[in-house]
């Protein structure tokens, strides 16, 4: 089996290749060292390749706003998210907005099935 750098770095390579515009800088600036750690230490173990994972994965809710999967496993018509929510942005380190914002973003994912 390949060493994990090398096959995470191509695949993450591959998408930032194929990104523009603000999918390109959510990615960049959004996807980091939980999301590197959940790929690591659970998803290539268990399944062993990142086929059909597509990271920073926009979706749009019925309100016209763009929300982005962690991860997200495409195979079939609607995508499952995978999120690494870490406590510092999401608790220790929110404000009444980032914490109201995170709440709408997990609410419409989970209305949108």
């Amino acid at each position: 089996m390949k060493d994990f750098e090398t096959e995470y770095r191509k695949w993450l390579d591959m998408h930032l290749s194929k990104r523009k515009g603000e999918r390109l800088r959510m990615l960049k600036e959004q996807h980091g060292y939980g999301e590197k750690l959940l790929l690591e230490q659970l998803w290539r173990p268990v399944v062993g390749n990142f086929d059909f994972l597509h990271p920073e994965y926009e979706v749009l809710d019925e309100d016209g706003n763009y929300y982005y999967i962690d991860i997200a496993y495409v195979r079939h018509t609607k995508p499952t998210a995978i999120e690494s929510d870490g406590f510092n942005p999401h608790a220790r380190d929110a404000d009444r907005s980032t914490f109201k914002k995170s709440r709408r973003r997990q609410n419409a994912l989970l209305l949108a099935g």
